[in-house]
């Protein structure tokens, strides 16, 4: 009365990759076809996309690319670098995203109708520009970091490109030191921008602000050879680091 032994399909021609390496032998038609498709890969550090996005013509695949790079940053804790991952790869969903995916009722800038008077609510479409550039609350906060850490300078662009992918660009050596060094600011600035809006609440100028001396305090002390820390000591930004949040009146 013996049973049969059943033999089990296998589930996968090879075990391992290994295998699949050994196994192979050139010119196997799969293999081949694979290889020989040449399928065009979409190019990342095309700036077409980002130009039409935050309607700034002047940014380039050089500023694309930077940006790419800037999410591997080793100031960065991990945290942040996810943010801005998922943010330069285009997977963070605003407003006009959400309503066209159906997962939300409106398109509103959320921040804005919280700022606006109940009876005559300040309807604007959220969009990438106006989420991390052109809302209100996204202005003041910026010109405040400006402020408190001493960076309100005419030779340091402030456009959507520089700002938005922190990609700030100089040819001299100097500005270029300072520009790794701003480029981490805006990095710090866009994470808490982002980190609030998907929190459903309006950016704070002190919350961001006290992230961004505490990253830059914590570059001084792991990292106290590098061009960051060069340049915060060549600027005499220790003493801003320390000193507690001070708001500044802005203008209108």
């Amino acid at each position: 009365d013996g049973v049969a032994n059943m033999v089990v399909p296998a589930l996968h021609l090879v075990d391992s990759v290994k295998g699949l390496m050994i196994g192979n032998k050139k010119g196997s038609g799969a293999y081949r076809k694979v290889i020989g498709s040449k399928r065009k890969k979409d190019d990342i550090h095309n700036p077409a996309r980002w130009r039409r996005k935050l309607e700034d013509d002047t940014i380039t695949s050089l500023q694309v690319r930077l940006a790419m790079k800037l999410i591997h940053s080793e100031y960065l804790d991990p945290d942040t670098r996810d943010t801005l991952c998922r943010f330069f790869h285009s997977k963070t969903m605003f407003g006009a995203n959400l309503l066209a995916a159906g997962m939300t009722e409106d398109s509103w800038c959320k921040s804005c109708l919280r700022e606006s008077d109940p009876n005559n609510p300040c309807e604007v479409v959220e969009r990438v520009l106006h989420a991390s550039y052109d809302c209100p609350s996204v202005m003041r906060v910026r010109l405040q970091v400006m402020h408190e850490l001493d960076l309100l300078d005419n030779n340091i662009p402030t456009n959507p490109g520089s700002v938005v992918l922190a990609t700030v660009i100089s040819n001299s050596k100097e500005n270029r030191h300072l520009s790794e060094l701003i480029n981490i600011v805006w990095a710090l600035t866009l994470n808490g921008i982002l980190k609030a809006r998907n929190a459903q609440k309006t950016v704070r100028a002190d919350l961001v602000i006290k992230e961004i001396k505490m990253t830059l305090s914590h570059i001084l002390r792991v990292k106290p050879n590098s061009t960051i820390s060069n340049t915060i000591r060549d600027r005499n930004m220790e003493q801003l680091l320390q000193r507690a949040f001070t708001p500044h009146v802005i203008g209108n």
